[in-house]
């Protein structure tokens, strides 16, 4: 969805380059994304991420960041994403196992054998970070206007469903929904500023959880006495989810 609304950055040139105003460094950082490699297949990084085209070739590639399922498989290849408001979307890869883009940016110079020296890592960063930048970012955070609320508040939107999957009784769509919000909720809640709280957005994802395992075992009136339960407590810590 991002791909369709980019925040407006002045840094960026209508082409994609680099406005005159940035740092000596992001622009030899522009310089090396530029840079043929061989270990790119004599591509360079914009090969993919094209500057002109808001960064992205509308191809999928297999950079080998995804295990094969089985020996010949290509399920491997991603969708080329956009670089543009990467600075306000970490964690990066499809799996967020980098945390930040000089992450990325080490990740591929060591399994690429790319060859640059620290001060290209760093430079080459700089650029990714330049680009990734915008004059405002999607959401501005404070003390309790924090990215987790946000967060908690998509979660749950995404357990409401469970308003229609529940009556129909399926247990299929209840368990996909049950099983992933409820690890992403525990998960989340150990970014929480408001420490007190976070024992109870853990329970709240217990409970959650609970809802997909009476489902499992075809004890809907516990499935139901559960996500009721959900509804409430989560009514009732909505404040202190920050």
């Amino acid at each position: 969805m991002l791909e369709f609304d980019f925040l407006p950055n002045s840094k960026l040139n209508a082409d994609g380059t680099l406005s005159e105003a940035n740092p000596d460094a992001a622009h030899r950082g522009e310089a090396i994304f530029n840079r043929p490699f061989a270990g790119l297949g004599d591509r360079s990084c914009a090969s993919c991420h094209v500057p002109d085209a808001n960064f992205l070739d509308r191809q999928a590639h297999d950079i080998g960041s995804v295990s094969p399922a089985y020996s010949g498989a290509r399920a491997g290849a991603l969708d080329t994403p956009s670089l543009l408001g990467t600075a306000y979307t970490a964690p990066y890869f499809h799996d967020g196992s980098l945390s930040t883009l000089a992450a990325v940016v080490e990740w591929f110079d060591e399994t690429k054998s790319l060859g640059l020296s620290e001060t290209e890592r760093t430079e080459l960063t700089a650029y990714l970070e330049t680009v990734g930048s915008a004059d405002e970012p999607y959401e501005k955070f404070d003390a309790e206007n924090t990215a987790f609320r946000l967060t908690f508040a998509e979660l749950a939107t995404f357990a409401s469903t469970l308003d229609t999957l529940l009556p129909r009784r399926d247990a299929e769509h209840i368990l996909l929904l049950t099983d992933t919000v409820a690890a992403d909720l525990a998960a989340d809640a150990s970014t929480m500023s408001n420490l007190t709280a976070r024992p109870e957005v853990y329970a709240l994802a217990e409970r959650l959880a609970a809802v997909g395992d009476a489902a499992r075992d075809d004890d809907w009136e516990a499935a139901e006495a559960s996500w009721t339960a959900f509804k409430t407590e989560a009514d009732a810590i909505e404040e202190r989810a920050f």
